[in-house]
């Protein structure tokens, strides 16, 4: 059964749109952002944290926010860096 939304999803996405938008211009110090009216700043302030999709460990697909190459090379490196056979640093000295 699809679901049926009750609100128009155009609407929702242009007001998503204008709260990032505004969210970049409070970002960007923008002398634009002084004129607004304390409604719109606090609802400003309200909405934003909520605009933008949050990835949730495990449910979400988050293979791509950080590029497999570079996390073989952390990998490559913190094994070298741990599993080496490391000869004396020579601190240490003979009698």
């Amino acid at each position: 059964m699809a679901r049926k939304f009750t609100y128009d999803q155009t609407k929702v996405t242009k007001l998503r749109m204008l709260v990032i938008e505004a969210s970049i211009e409070v970002m960007e110090n923008k002398a634009s952002v002084n004129k607004w009216s304390a409604y719109k700043k606090e609802l400003v302030a309200k909405i934003a944290p909520r605009v933008l999709p949050t990835l949730h460990a495990g449910r979400d697909d988050d293979k791509d926010l950080i590029p497999m190459p570079l996390l073989h090379a952390l990998r490559k490196q913190h094994v070298l860096d741990n599993n080496s056979n490391r000869e004396d640093s020579g601190t240490q000295e003979e009698d």
